[in-house]
């Protein structure tokens, strides 16, 4: 599958999820980004997308972006999404977070906002609180909105299966030394990234099932160019 059918189809998520979980009450508001870390996962896709939003807004953009990045020391997750489902699915023990969480502030903030709010990751997008976190000093959601987020990060990943998948920084820092110097011949297999894997099955707790088949119903039949959603998704290998 080609990006730009990747591309559209990631495009296809996004609004499905954001009018299915519109009616929530959740209590962030612009300026609100405590939650804003460098904390945040995500596909080769969704870095892609951010690079080329940062070079279409300014040319020497990317430069200064490279040198952020260089800075930055961010947490490493030890297994992708898909990887941790398969082994809760399969009884084996994993461990999903890193060691330590990083709480310093994202990169892309700017005047506590976000500067790259249209082409945001879905970890950001999915990062909401029903209570104001910089007062509570911790978000808050209903099980059944964390069960949804799981889904939609395993379907994403599986998307953009084979290809890096990691820490916001380390994948974008990648992604940026890969464009300026093209190493022949080496693998992504290499660099000791993670990369994305095939969904084993969604991971989801019994009573949540009914609330994520809701709002899987309406994603898998948006069409997407000729086929549906759903039908895109079961040829992507």
């Amino acid at each position: 599958m080609n990006s730009a059918l990747k591309t559209k189809l990631l495009n296809t998520i996004y609004p499905v999820y954001e009018s299915f979980v519109d009616s929530s009450s959740f209590a962030c508001r612009k300026g609100c980004s405590s939650c804003c870390t460098q904390s945040v996962t995500l596909t080769a896709l969704e870095g892609t997308i951010i690079l080329e939003y940062v070079h279409q807004r300014n040319t020497d953009a990317l430069i200064r972006l490279a040198g952020k990045l260089a800075g930055a020391s961010p947490s490493t997750p030890s297994c992708t999404t898909n990887q941790f489902a398969r082994a809760c699915l399969e009884g084996k023990e994993t461990a999903n977070e890193p060691g330590t969480w990083s709480f310093a502030p994202c990169i892309f903030l700017s005047d506590r906002s976000c500067s790259i709010y249209p082409v945001r990751p879905f970890g950001c997008r999915s990062f909401v609180s029903t209570i104001c976190c910089d007062r509570k000093g911790t978000a808050q959601l209903p099980t059944e909105f964390i069960s949804l987020n799981s889904a939609v990060m395993q379907i994403i990943e599986h998307i953009d299966q084979g290809n890096i998948w990691g820490n916001m920084i380390d994948v974008l820092r990648f992604l940026l030394e890969s464009r300026s110097v093209p190493k022949k011949g080496a693998s992504l297999t290499s660099s000791g990234m993670l990369l994305s894997q095939p969904s084993p099955g969604l991971l989801l707790p019994p009573e949540d099932e009914k609330y994520v088949s809701v709002f899987l119903t309406i994603l898998y039949d948006k069409k997407v160019e000729d086929k549906s959603f759903g039908q895109w998704l079961s040829t992507v290998s």
